[in-house]
């Protein structure tokens, strides 16, 4: 057969080849077109996918988990950069989303963020400019906001809307256990 539909060599199966080098081997004959698609639909209607494409860039996608109506879920693309809640990541690590938040789960240690160099966290400046984005905080105990970094600078500790008047507006006492100079 010149074009097989499957195909089976020492124990290897290709579709669209009649070479599979592979366990399993997928090749389409269209470039820039979807190579290999699998599917599962459960007994409820829900229906996820997973597919592989050949691109013509290292821009394009390589992977996609999609969900029913074709929406990428998560997309590796050939440059490396991985999107969760977005088809087209501009990152390394491009998560988008209403409740858009990383969760680190462990039950046996602390999660960690780190860095080899600078760790650099920041609310964008490019997006909605009222009072209520553009701030730091910082949480404990569920829901509860200890601390914030206001998009005028200042910090505020134990207080959700730090004055522009001081660089650190604390609601509550302070100690100090040094002396102070004098």
């Amino acid at each position: 057969h010149s074009t097989a539909t499957s195909y089976l060599l020492g124990g290897n199966v290709g579709i669209g080849t009649t070479s599979p080098g592979e366990k399993l081997t997928v090749i389409s004959s269209t470039a820039n077109t979807w190579a290999t698609s699998i599917e599962n639909t459960a007994a409820n209607g829900t229906s996820f996918g997973l597919e592989i494409v050949a691109g013509s860039n290292n821009g394009d996608k390589a992977l996609a988990v999609r969900n029913k109506s074709s929406s990428d879920l998560m997309v590796v693309r050939g440059d490396g950069n991985v999107g969760i809640g977005t088809s087209s990541p501009s990152s390394k690590l491009h998560v988008r989303g209403s409740g858009g938040y990383l969760k680190f789960d462990s039950s046996s240690s602390d999660g960690t963020i780190k860095s080899d160099y600078n760790l650099k966290l920041y609310a964008d400046d490019t997006g909605d400019n009222s009072s209520g984005y553009q701030n730091m905080q910082f949480f404990t105990a569920g829901a509860n906001e200890r601390m914030r970094i206001a998009s005028n600078g200042s910090v505020g500790i134990n207080n959700t809307a730090p004055s522009s008047t001081y660089k650190l507006d604390v609601g509550g006492s302070i100690r100090s256990t040094t002396t102070a100079p004098s």
